[in-house]
């Protein structure tokens, strides 16, 4: 199933419009910007896509696989 991911689609924090990030087409994914671009929001939305609902900033958070369908993630 993590093989499916491809994305992360998320709102909330410095995103007020619903982004989808195409970061996990290749083994390795880098993010970098200046202070206040987004970085640690992005790690937020990463958190509460694997199922933190203590954060509170991010409205919406799931990963995508490359059609930007949704990818549930289960204990499985």
């Amino acid at each position: 199933m993590l093989n499916k991911i491809k994305g992360i689609k998320f709102k909330g924090a410095a995103f007020e419009n619903e982004t989808t990030l195409q970061l996990f087409s290749s083994r390795i994914s880098l993010i970098f910007g200046r202070n206040g671009s987004g970085k640690s929001t992005i790690s937020r939305a990463v958190s509460k896509a694997i199922g933190n609902e203590e954060i509170e900033d991010i409205v919406l958070a799931r990963f995508v696989d490359s059609a930007n369908s949704d990818v549930i993630i289960t204990n499985d």
